[in-house]
């Protein structure tokens, strides 16, 4: 799992032979695109961009994907942002055709919001979608899946 400054998107570029697609996405005007989902490259990269209210926590859930690395970025308003390793996790399923298993365990909070970001990779848990403060607030939010296998 990586947490950063959103302008040192680039220094990660090297982890990934896709990072440099999605650093030159994220260069464009990515805070006023529409909601919807925009290729990144020929590769299997693509970007999602969706509006919802954030939710307390007891109605949030960890995920994982194993064909996928999320790159999450709140465009608008800010979450509190759920991470852990799945091997500290019990396993609720996993459906390989959507590449989505849900897990039981404790996740760590961190902070999301326009100036930053967190890529989750195989081996992390995530928690998106949980209230920063006390009630519900609108989001804007951008996740890229970059494909685990090139």
């Amino acid at each position: 799992m990586i947490y950063d400054s959103l302008s040192n998107f680039s220094k990660y570029n090297s982890l990934h032979p896709y990072f440099e697609d999605v650093n030159n996405f994220l260069n464009g005007n990515i805070f006023n695109l529409p909601n919807g989902t925009y290729k990144v490259n020929d590769k299997g990269t693509y970007a999602t961009i969706s509006e919802y209210d954030s939710k307390e926590m007891a109605s949030c859930f960890i995920e994982h994907h194993k064909k996928y690395i999320d790159v999450q970025i709140v465009l608008k308003g800010r979450e509190k942002f759920g991470v852990c390793n799945i091997s500290e996790c019990k396993s609720l399923g996993f459906d390989s055709e959507k590449d989505f298993g849900k897990l039981e365990g404790r996740v760590s909070l961190l902070d999301l919001n326009g100036s930053n970001f967190a890529i989750v990779f195989p081996q992390d848990g995530h928690m998106p979608k949980v209230c920063f403060g006390n009630k519900p607030e609108p989001i804007k939010k951008i996740v890229i899946k970059v494909p685990v296998e090139v």
